[in-house]
């Protein structure tokens, strides 16, 4: 082999071994994960339904709160979310499933004592997304569970909400615009539906 050649295949080694942008089997490398969180975070003013199952009986109600989706700062993930409904307090975790897309993770939420009661709402599934107009469409399914005296009682809960973007909430403050409309918020439903849904 003249030096030629050898200096030549020394600079295509020394290129290959750099690697630049590419990946071991030559393709470019993918890129950094892309936070599309902004297309759902804010507040929404929602109605819908609420139905609880339990005992055998089911009800439905109409209701209308506000769902306010946030960044989820407990997590370093550029796709996860955390909900807020205002009158309960608290929501599920999310993960972006899509650039306008979320599915729900199960999370426990426990609820503010209410008549001698403490009340724990389980998550267990749920999506959400925005739709071309920007209208939110919410789904979540769960189990409330009471204790009253102490008796435990579980009640299957599934929502049905739809609403559109209020703003974007300052950092620290509370939703509550709609918390004071009983008997339609989600938590004056929810006890409701859960003890008429008990008996």
């Amino acid at each position: 082999m003249t030096k030629n050649h050898v200096l030549v295949a020394v600079v295509l080694f020394a290129l290959t071994a750099c690697g630049g942008d590419e990946n071991d089997d030559g393709n470019p490398a993918p890129p950094a994960e892309t936070d599309s969180r902004p297309n759902m975070t804010g507040s929404y003013a929602v109605s819908g339904t609420m139905t609880a199952s339990g005992n055998g009986r089911s009800d439905t109600a109409q209701v209308q709160d506000t769902v306010r989706i946030a960044n989820d700062t407990t997590s370093t993930s550029k796709a996860a979310l955390r909900l807020d409904v205002a009158s309960l307090g608290c929501g599920p975790r999310a993960r972006m499933s899509a650039e306008k897309a979320f599915t729900v993770a199960s999370t426990s939420c426990p609820l503010p004592p209410k008549n001698g009661c403490t009340y724990t709402l389980e998550y267990s599934q749920g999506s959400g997304h925005r739709d071309g107009s920007g209208t939110l469409f919410v789904t979540l399914q769960g189990q409330l569970t009471a204790r009253c005296n102490g008796g435990t009682a579980a009640t299957a809960i599934s929502m049905e909400l739809t609403g559109s973007r209020t703003g974007q909430s300052l950092p620290g403050t509370r939703d509550d615009a709609l918390t004071g409309t009983a008997p339609t918020s989600l938590r004056d439903t929810m006890d409701r539906l859960a003890l008429s849904a008990r008996h």
